[in-house]
């Protein structure tokens, strides 16, 4: 009887022992993903930060396109305006020698 009973209290020491270290692992385990759900959180908090950043500079390039193509329209009216101006130039210039010209000739 006294056998069966340290046999059993070496069972129940041997089970409690590796309860303990069941206990542990499930600690170091529950520590393990605590960490895990920080750096989520962290992530996430830095997908967030970079979406917002990337919409601010995706607007910034849509006003930048516009004031692009304001501009190359400013260019090409001001082009367009400093042909006309050289054409009526060259038509005063020509009405200029032809005037000279026949005032020379009388």
């Amino acid at each position: 009887l006294e056998a069966d009973l340290k046999n059993t209290m070496d069972s129940l020491n041997d089970l409690e022992r590796a309860k303990m270290e069941q206990e542990e692992k499930i600690k170091k385990r529950d520590f393990e993903i605590a960490a895990i759900n920080t750096r989520l959180e962290d992530e996430q908090s830095l997908v967030a930060q970079l979406k917002a950043k990337i919409k601010e500079l995706l607007a910034r390039i849509e006003q930048l396109e516009a004031d692009l193509e304001a501009e190359r329209n400013a260019r090409a009216r001001a082009e367009k305006a400093k042909h006309e101006a050289q054409h009526h130039l060259d038509d005063i210039g020509d009405k200029l020698e032809v005037s000279t010209g026949q005032t020379t000739e009388s």
